[in-house]
This record gives structure tokens, sequence and C-alpha cells, in this order.
């Protein structure tokens, strides 16, 4: 089990208010990069991020040349040594693009072949000298890679050399940060914790998409908000509680190339608490963190693991459908809990026999269908023994030592909303329970008749209007 400290304070609300203003100004969201004279090159595009970090350590000391368009690229920056040279990096959204744009500008008389470097020969690398210049161009994780150094000043030999090193240099990096799903998100909340905006970015696994290249705009945006949340958390305490710890242990892999994590906290910690698994909560839309895990989605691009941003999105707003639908059918046990004291009321404060005596006191019999019930037909006349999403409770009696600990009523399936239910008690308050709790609850349902029991006290109900009937 891996466990690391986090700087962990209560900023959910501003990162979603944030969120908004960053989704209602998009103009706002777009980088701007310092491009050392080729601002004209990148002029149509509009780059994803900002202080983007190379993927590789420099190398050692290897002049303004001319440069390749490539169409795909989303961004250029330029790295100058000394007057002898630069190195150009180019940088892509996903491996396929750079693999693309890089097969297209280098001919075949121009690869380098597995005989000159297998190294190179398998990152599509190829060597051109034209106008004075030698370069060397490959790509290296979502770039393509570019040496420049003016013809006859460096050789060939040494010009792969130093591509080698490049990439000897990206493949110790990714093993060391990226090779496994709990290695990227230890290198997230790293890069969290030391306000490393283009690692933070690196972290997450884009597929290209308009969505995915949303989602890395607005989690830019948020990056200064990171500030802002360790120094207020000095100002923060916890009290005599101890500072909730983020843990979680290894991957579940899903498939060759996919992966999840589940992150938990413990002390009963919220997900809104640290900044960390806040961020990974504002992308899946998560706008109220009340458990205390979270499964965070991964997939492998190459030999480096990343945050599937695709996936996060995709669970994120499954989760808020289940919500919404999980609450839909908690307010339809609690109008069938008023219906239950409008019946009481009426009938000497004896429970209904069965759920049909209920009809008249409701107006609508929807409520006994839960909206995540896709094998309950419509309902519309409740007859006994007519099947709904819920099951009634028979034979209870008002005399009860606990009524906020008797179930009355429960969904029928721990399905409806994921592996837990909704539960109306006899003082009509409405709860859900994950399965094992709810189970725990059935069984002391039995213990609590066998307690001295006294009377229940029912609430104060408007006066009853029964349905008139034709």
């Amino acid at each position: 089990m891996s466990s690391s400290n986090h700087a962990g304070f209560k900023i959910s609300v501003i990162l979603l208010l944030l969120c908004l203003l960053t989704l209602s100004l998009p103009g706002m969201c777009t980088a701007q990069f310092e491009m050392l004279g080729l601002m004209s090159l990148m002029a149509s595009q509009q780059p994803v991020m900002e202080g983007m970090g190379l993927p590789f350590d420099l190398p050692a000391k290897i002049c303004e040349f001319s440069v390749p368009l490539f169409p795909n690229a989303i961004a250029v920056r330029t790295y100058v040594y000394t007057q002898e040279g630069r190195i150009i990096v180019y940088y892509y959204t996903t491996r396929t693009m750079a693999a693309k744009d890089m097969e297209a500008y280098a001919p075949a008389g121009t690869r380098i072949t597995a005989d000159q470097s297998a190294l190179l020969a398998e990152h599509y690398g190829c060597i051109r000298e034209e106008k004075g210049t030698l370069s060397e161009w490959f790509t290296l994780d979502t770039c393509i890679v570019g040496i420049q150094v003016p013809s006859g000043s460096q050789s060939v030999d040494t010009l792969i050399r130093v591509g080698e090193e490049m990439i000897r240099s990206n493949r110790i990096r990714t093993e060391k940060l990226f090779s496994t799903p709990d290695k990227c998100f230890t290198t997230y909340m790293g890069a969290i914790e030391r306000q490393e905006t283009a690692l933070i970015l690196e972290c997450f696994h884009s597929d290209g998409s308009a969505t995915a290249d949303k989602s890395l705009k607005a989690l830019k945006q948020l990056m200064p908000m990171l500030g802002l949340a360790q120094i207020m958390e000095e100002e923060y305490s916890y009290g005599d509680k101890k500072k909730p710890q983020i843990k979680f242990g290894q991957p579940e892999l899903l498939s060759k190339d996919t992966a999840r994590l589940k992150i938990t906290l413990d002390d009963n910690g919220s997900l809104d608490e640290p900044t960390a698994v806040g961020l990974l909560a504002f992308v899946a839309h998560v706008n109220n963190c009340t458990e205390s895990h979270i499964w965070v989605p991964f997939k492998k691009d190459g030999g480096k693991w990343g945050i599937d941003l695709a996936a996060l999105q995709e669970a994120g707003l499954a989760d808020s459908r289940k919500a919404a639908t999980k609450a839909d059918c908690q307010n339809n046990l609690k109008q069938i809990g008023l219906a239950i004291f409008m019946y009481m009321q009426d009938h000497n404060e004896k429970m209904p026999a069965d759920i049909s005596a209920l009809e008249p006191y409701l107006k609508n019999n929807a409520v006994f269908k839960c909206p995540s019930d896709d094998g309950t037909q419509e309902i519309k006349v409740i007859t006994p023994g007519v099947k709904t999403s819920y099951i009634y409770v028979k034979g209870l009696s008002n005399m009860v030592k606990d009524p906020s600990r008797v179930i009355v009523m429960y969904e029928a399936s721990p399905d409806f909303h994921g592996e837990g239910r909704n539960v109306l008690f006899m003082d009509a308050h409405v709860k859900w329970y994950a399965e094992s709790s709810f189970q725990a609850l059935m069984k002391k349902q039995a213990d609590l008749k066998k307690v001295p029991a006294k009377k229940a006290t029912v609430k104060k109900a408007p006066t009853s209007k029964k349905k008139s009937r034709k």
C-alpha cells in the first residue's frame, strides 16, 4: 500500500467557479508562447499547454536556421545552447500525429537505417542537410525533436549519438515516472505539491479530441489556484484530527493498455479536501464529492501510462446521472413515507397492511417506480401484489423503541444506483446505504422488535385528502 501526505483543504468551490469561468470564456484559454522568432509559424495554432517541459535531459553542448512546418503540431519551442546549434521541439496531442508528420517529412533516402542506429530508426529518425544546415529529426514521446547545427561543425555520427542519448534519457524518465499507473499517480501528486504545471499536464493521457483539448486548457487555467491552496493551507487546521492521507494500492488492469486505481482517503476524508484529487473530481464533473474514494482510469500509450481524460469524464458524467436518479428515487420514498403517515392518521395510527392502501393518499402512482429500474413497467394502478421498484416491510407496528432505525421500505435491487439501496425508515427519513450496510441493518430489524416497545411519534401531516373515485 502506497501513501502520500498531500496538501489538503477544501477548495472545490473555488475550482468549480473557476471552471465555469474558463468554460464560459474559451478565448481566455489560449496559451501564449515565446517562439524565438517562430511566432508567425504557429500563428494559426492554439497551443494546448503553456510552460511545456522537455521529455528528456538536455545533452551537452553541441543560430537561427530554417525550420520545417509540421502541420499537426500544436506548439513549437526552440532551445539554443551556443552559437553552434540548437534543439527544436514540436509538441503534439498524441504519438500517432507526431509519427504521421515525421513519416511525411522524412523521405526514404534520408532515413536513419537500423545499421546506423536501431534506436533512431525505431523513432522515424532522419538526417537532412540543406542550406548550410545539418539537421537530425526523430519522434520522442508526443514530440518531434530536431537537432540543427551548421554544416561541417558536427559529424552525422555525433548527431546520432546525441539523439540516442536523448531517447535513452526519455526512457529512463518514463520508467521512473510513468511506467505503471501507480507511479504515474505518485508523479501527479508530487507535481501538484511542487506546482509543476508542465508535469501535472503530462500525467494526463489525451486522445487528441476536442473534448480532451478543452479539458487540458481548463486544467491549465486552474494551475495558479494550486499556489493559493498551499498558502491557505498554512492557515488551515484540522484541529486534533490528522490531515487526511491519500492511499492507493496495486492498479487493477482492465486490458493490456487500460487500468484503474482506487484512490482512498483515510480518517473519513472527503474527496474535495486534497487538491490533487479535487482536480480529478473537477475533470470528472463531480460537483459534490461525498464519497471517501474515487476510481481513477489510466491508459497506456507506448510504454507510458497517463490518467485517461476521456474515461475520467465519461465516468464522471455517468456518476452525475446516477446521482440524479438516486435523488429522484429518494424523493419517491419520501412521498410514500408521507402517504403512510396520512394513512396512519386516518386509521388509528396503524400501519397499512399493503401498499395498495396508500393509493388514495398519492397524487401519482409513478412514485412506486425508481427511474433507474428498467425491469418494472409503468405503474398506473396499485393493486395487492403489483410489482414495484420497492419492497414494503409488512407486519410492522408503530410501537417500536427507535422508529429512526426501523426499515419500512427499500429498493428491490442494489443495482439501481450501483451496489446499494435507498431506504425509507419509520420516522420518514430516507437514506442511501451500501449493500453490505443495508444487509446489516436488515439483520438488526428482528432484534429491534424484541426490545420493549414505545409508541412512535407520528409526525403531523396535512389533512388527508383522498382521491375522488369515479
